[in-house]
């Protein structure tokens, strides 16, 4: 008996699945394609500006769900376990924090360093119940000495322009 070999194509939004059996090319029938699943992202947001050494940088990760993913409405969303692990020599407190069902929740996480220069951070979340690792990500944070000049300044500046 000959091999049968399966193959699953995308062509303009219609799935085609076939068994190739000989060199005259694919017999198939054509299916259409299902909406793609909706997404949940994670969001992390810095909430102090030129993060400086020795000076605590906050840092808060988030949940925003599609309007057709199963956890975009309130209370829909199981518990998960945000995990932190900075992988320099930066420390990150607290190293866990516990989400609950409501979709409008942030971990805050402060990350504080002796050393200037990059620091990345890994975040990982867990489904609380089970224990099963749902999502990783990483950021790299720009961490300035603390006798720099700030990169930015909400200050005013100069115009430039004809008087």
């Amino acid at each position: 008996m000959a091999q049968l070999r399966e193959k699953l194509l995308v062509e303009d939004g219609m799935l085609v699945t076939g068994d190739y059996r000989s060199t005259s090319g694919w017999s198939s029938p054509t299916l259409p394609v299902s909406a793609p699943p909706a997404r949940c992202r994670v969001l992390l947001t810095l909430l102090d500006d030129n993060p400086r050494t020795g000076t605590p940088a906050r840092l808060t990760v988030r949940l925003a769900a599609e309007s057709a993913h199963p956890w975009a409405h309130s209370g829909t969303r199981p518990a998960l376990e945000v995990v932190a692990v900075p992988l320099s020599s930066a420390d990150v407190t607290p190293a866990t924090v516990l989400l609950g069902p409501a979709n409008d929740e942030a971990a805050r996480f402060s990350v504080l360093t002796e050393e200037p220069g990059i620091h990345r951070i890994r975040f990982t979340l867990f489904h609380h119940d089970t224990g099963i690792a749902l999502h990783e990500v990483e950021t790299d944070l720009s961490v300035a000495s603390a006798d720099s000049a700030p990169v930015w300044s909400p200050g005013p500046r100069p115009h430039d322009g004809r008087s």
